[in-house]
Order: structure tokens, then sequence, then C-alpha cells
């Protein structure tokens, strides 16, 4: 969303602080605050209703401030609500990485890389402009103003990638494992591709609620990828059926004209320790679900999360979120199964 000349890339809604910020949201709140899934014991009864994922929608994880200038400083001013640290690149290009600390103002400076003029005729500069400073926050940051000094403007078509993809998805897609934010698997992926991601990622979340599936189907992008089936194999299938049929038939639907990706299940602790029974059934299960409704339709293509994650020591000692190396391998991998459909 554009926003006083700049761009909140990722993000679809602001709102005040009440000290002078603006808290940047990558879901509308009147659809984060539906976020739901009821747990289940062993036998299938319900047990409780989770609510976790609202708490994790309104991270500013992949969330990005984005402006054009030759400006040679400008300075941020960024709030989190806990320990974290913010990316600044030019364009394709890292610069640094700036540590802030929780539930204080930050002013993070930056000054324009020197000769940057005089880098790049006639060579490959990625999918951006390299002029486009992006200030990539991570966990929930809050925005207090820019200063810059000279010019800028808020990002054209031109200055950005030339194609959109869109992902939904688990922690995994949410990024947790990765190194810091330019290695998770999906922007690996994007990157490889030529594309810039919205990642619409929900650790912990990810049941496809009604509102999701709403407003998943009125945005645009010329790349669909979901990855939907981790979180919710720990529920009975019906549930799984009652939740995904309906999101998997909107979405195919709805972009029938767009490359569309669903991906099965990546492999976790019982394919590498075995003993856990109620995981590996669960695995089974939803793959099944979403390959027998993901079959009907053309225009989707289902990837193995076996076949990308291929190694476990692609895992962390969790044996469930992919590690650094993980994410890179299995981001270059999908690229390619990308590549060879669009």
């Amino acid at each position: 969303m554009l926003y006083n000349d700049l761009e909140f890339f990722n993000a679809v809604e602001v709102h005040e602080t009440g000290d002078g910020g603006l808290s940047l949201h990558r879901y509308p709140l009147a659809v984060s605050e539906k976020m739901n899934s009821m747990e289940f014991d062993e036998q299938g009864n319900p047990t409780k209703e989770y609510i976790g994922g609202r708490e994790v929608a309104r991270e500013t994880a992949a969330v990005e401030i984005r402006l054009v200038t030759k400006a040679p400083k400008i300075k941020v001013t960024l709030k989190p609500c806990r320990d974290s640290e913010t990316v600044i690149a030019w364009g394709e290009f890292f610069q640094k990485r700036v540590r802030l600390f929780a539930d204080q103002k930050t002013v993070v400076e930056i000054d324009r890389p020197a000769r940057w003029d005089e880098l790049f005729k006639d060579k490959d500069i990625g999918r951006y402009n390299p002029d486009l400073l992006r200030i990539c926050l991570q966990d929930r940051t809050e925005f207090y103003g820019i200063e810059v000094e000279g010019e800028y403007s808020a990002p054209t078509k031109e200055d950005g990638a030339p194609l959109t993809m869109f992902a939904y998805g688990t922690s995994i897609t949410h990024g947790s494992g990765s190194a810091f934010a330019e290695m998770e698997y999906i922007r690996v992926c994007a990157r490889e591709i030529g594309a810039d991601v919205t990642n619409k990622g929900v650790g912990g979340s990810c049941f496809c609620e009604p509102e999701i599936t709403d407003f998943v189907c009125s945005q645009s992008f010329d790349i669909g990828y979901f990855e939907i089936g981790t979180n919710i194999s720990t529920r009975p299938e019906f549930y799984m059926r009652e939740r995904l049929v309906p999101f998997i038939d909107k979405v195919c639907t709805t972009f029938a004209s767009k490359p569309l990706f669903f991906m099965l299940p990546f492999p976790a602790f019982c394919d590498v320790r075995g003993g856990e029974e109620w995981w590996p059934n669960g695995k089974a299960t939803v793959a099944k679900v979403i390959t027998e409704t993901v079959s009907k339709y053309p225009n989707a293509t289902l990837i193995s999360g076996d076949e990308l994650c291929d190694k476990s020591w692609y895992l962390l000692t969790d044996v469930l979120h992919p590690s650094p190396i993980g994410h890179i391998h299995i981001g270059m991998k999908l690229a390619e199964i990308i590549k060879s459909k669009i």
C-alpha cells in the first residue's frame, strides 16, 4: 500500500499507535481477528479453540518500507515489540543489518552506497531499480517517520520485479529457521524466478478460515503459492476437508488463468525419528485431501515437500522447520519447478 510518498510493501492496513507511530498490518484486522481452529485429541474429539494465529498475523515480518531516492542520507525511526533487527537493501543489493531493541525507538541511519550511479552499466541488476531503498522489517516493528536529505518518491511498477507472487502458509513459509529474511525459502524462490513475493505466512496457524479464503481471493498476483497442509495435519480428516476443500476450490476457480502451486507437507520428526503415530497419519491424510482437490484444476500444480526437503539435515534440531541452509536449497528447488510451469 502507498502512504505519503512511501510504499509499505506487503501491508494492507496501517493503524496509529497512540504515540505518533504506525503499526503496519499484513492482514486487515477484520480478517486476522477471525483466525481460529479447533484443537482435537487423538480420538478426534474437540478440546479447545486455538486463536494464536491472530497475534502472529500482526507481525511485520515480510513487510518493507520502500522509496526511490538518490539522497545521500536517510534516517528512519523504528520501534520493535521485542529485540529484533531491520535489513537495509538498495534494490537487489543487501547493505546491512541494524539491531533494534524492544520498545525502544531507534533512528536507523542509511547512507547511499559510494559511487552507486557508476556501477550498473550493462550489468544484471536483478529484480529492482538500484535506487529502490528497501527497509525490511521483522517481528512486530512500528514506524515513526522518515527523514530524507533530498527528493524521494513511492516506487512505480517499473522500479519493482516483473512478476508478483502471493504466498500463504505456515511458520515454514513465514520464515522460521532462516538466518534472516533474505534467506527464507520463499524469498530465495521469488528472487530466482524474478518475482516480488507478498508473504502471508502465519506461524502456528494457516487454517484456511473462510475469511482468509475471501481475503486471498481478493488479491492480485501473477503466481500463487500455498503451503497449507502442515499445521492442519494434526486435525481429523473431516476438519481438514471442512477447511481445505473450500479454500482450494475457491482459489483455483477465482484464479483459473493463473499458475497456482500447492505444497504438500514437508518432512518432519516422524520421517526422521519415527515413533509418533498421530503426525504421520495426519501427514498422509492431509496429502490425500490436498491431492484429490487440487487434481481437479488444470492450472494447479502439486509439489512434494519430501522431494524438496530430501535431506534430514535440511531441518533444524526441532526436526520440523528448515535450517538456514535448508531454506536456501528448498527455495532453489522450488524456483526450478515454478519456472518450468510459467
